[in-house]
């Protein structure tokens, strides 16, 4: 199955508003300045921090598989959550910390890849987040930014946008984005292929938001 997914953002007002919202607004980014998930939900930028063993382990300790189609689902287990359906006990998560610090001042690791696995755990401290991986995961819903655009969907006026993502939609971030246009009606369809069905997912605001 392709590593990117086609989604179309459906919506029949308030595209103005909406289009402009979703702009990227962070210099010398490398997604379509028409669209960035960033614009939704910013990640913070000390989660950038690359993904070793370690720091990768940490990560998968700390995602939950949402419930997703069937279709879905069988893309996400093996290529990004790798087998893990929920997250790992709080204690479970910091006894394997003090297990990887413990492993390093036995170790010849260079300070840089020490200093990015205690970044690693700072972030945690502060957000309950080690990296970009865990952190897009659970608060996009997909492990990347926007990939590219249809960009003529983004021309004005328009009822929907179309762009792709990789191996799974954004809906955790779609839900979002529900919440802060509560009188509007978001529907996402997404396919891993031109001759695969469309799936669809309706959104509604959570409360205080709903209609």
């Amino acid at each position: 199955m392709p590593e990117y997914l086609t989604n179309q953002l459906h919506f029949l007002t308030n595209s103005e508003t909406i289009l402009r919202y979703l702009g990227s607004k962070k210099g010398g980014d490398q997604t379509p300045e028409q669209f960035s998930l960033n614009s939704i939900r910013l990640m913070p930028e000390s989660m950038n921090l690359p993904l070793n063993e370690q720091i990768k382990e940490l990560s998968l300790m700390n995602i939950q598989l949402p419930v997703l189609d069937k279709n879905i689902e069988k893309v996400a287990l093996p290529n990004l959550y790798f087998g893990q359906k929920s997250k790992r006990p709080e204690s479970k998560i910091r006894e394997r910390i003090e297990e990887i610090r413990i492993s390093y001042r036995k170790s010849s690791a260079e300070r840089v890849e020490i200093d990015f696995f205690e970044q690693a755990v700072s972030n945690y401290e502060a957000f309950k987040y080690f990296t970009n991986y865990d952190w897009r995961l659970m608060n996009w819903g997909t492990v990347e930014d926007i990939h590219s655009i249809t960009k003529t969907t983004f021309d004005l006026p328009t009822k929907y946008i179309e762009f792709k993502t990789a191996w799974t939609p954004p809906i955790s971030v779609l839900q979002i984005l529900s919440n802060t246009f509560p009188s509007v009606k978001f529907k996402l369809k997404y396919r891993y292929s031109d001759n695969s069905e469309w799936a669809k997912v309706t959104f509604f605001p959570f409360p205080p938001f709903s209609y």
